[in-house]
């Protein structure tokens, strides 16, 4: 009888640890995107819509005029989305092929805090583009990523120098970033 609850009790933890391993590998090799918003479902922008966000350098406001004459990619993340965190390298390399080409990047945290950005920036990845966190006002949030049509991160909305909606990228990207921004500055 005992033999019988040894086995029984070693069958069902290598069970579990091969399941939690499976749902691990699955997670790592194509991540779903982190959830942001319970509410409503947004919808799919095909406009850019009018925003004002205070840059993390010295109190500068970004907005959708401002953005115009570069292209520029808005990508929405948190320091708690582990899938944003995993694009990093990816920004990194398609800021670094493309910075000298009329392109930027802005990030939209929705971190609560400043400091814990500016944390993950000091500690994990540099980020040398532009900064902004939404902060605990979690109502503006939730209307911010509606109005640019995501529930998800990381978002990533292309804007072309006009001002118009070149591509919108939701979940991981990966590698496919790099070719996506170059398509659309070399067209």
């Amino acid at each position: 009888m005992k033999l019988v609850k040894k086995v029984i009790i070693t069958i069902s933890l290598i069970w579990t640890a091969l399941s939690l391993g499976l749902i691990a590998w699955n997670t790592l090799v194509d991540p779903p995107a982190c959830a942001v918003d319970n509410g409503n479902t947004a919808e799919v922008i095909d406009k850019l819509p009018e925003f004002e966000f205070e840059l993390m350098d010295n109190n500068t406001k970004v907005t959708k005029e401002s953005i115009k004459g570069s292209y520029t990619l808005l990508y929405f993340w948190s320091t708690s989305c582990s899938i944003c965190v995993k694009e990093m390298p990816y920004l990194h390399e398609t800021y670094e092929a493309f910075q000298n080409q009329n392109f930027e990047i802005i990030a939209v945290s929705y971190n609560e805090k400043e400091e814990t950005v500016r944390k993950f920036m000091d500690q994990q990845y540099s980020m040398p583009w532009k900064h902004t966190v939404i902060g605990d006002d979690r109502e503006y949030a939730k209307e911010t990523f509606k109005s640019f049509g995501f529930e998800g991160s990381p978002h990533k909305v292309l804007v072309s120098p006009e001002g118009e909606i070149l591509e919108v990228m939701s979940g991981f990207s990966g590698e496919s970033l790099h070719d996506k921004v170059q398509d659309h500055l070399n067209s």
